[in-house]
């Protein structure tokens, strides 16, 4: 199979013959990113009801106490509350969100919650 890249290496086409110009790079047939890029991974979802029901009282303590101090965090607590669709675990606001949560959770906490919501988060 030829490929075709953009500037930044990232596989933009797949050929069964070379393109002049524009795709003369060969890689095997079962190279692992042209099975990416004909078949990409679903996009990881999180339903925020889902997120919540993971949390314990001692996590709810511990969010109480920062949304209490600090009006930033309030505001995307507010917005993770009254969010209904399903969080693209890749959105800047859901990672935005996320981050938060591991300063106040802290990074093993928020790892197990990752874990049970089968989801992996790079923050």
């Amino acid at each position: 199979m030829f490929v075709q890249r953009d500037a930044f290496g990232v596989i933009t086409g797949v050929f069964s013959a070379s393109q002049p110009g524009f795709a003369k790079e060969e890689l095997p047939d079962d190279d692992a990113t042209i099975a990416a890029f004909v078949d990409p991974p679903a996009p990881q979802l999180v339903l925020p009801q889902d997120l919540m029901a993971k949390f314990t009282v001692d996590d709810a303590a511990a969010i109480q106490v920062a949304v209490a101090g600090n009006a930033q965090f309030w505001l995307l607590w507010s917005a993770m509350q009254t969010q209904r669709d399903p969080m693209l675990v890749t959105n800047a606001r859901f990672l935005t969100g996320w981050r938060a949560l591991i300063q106040v959770l802290g990074q093993p906490r928020m790892d197990a919650i990752a874990s049970a919501l089968n989801v992996s988060v790079a923050a």
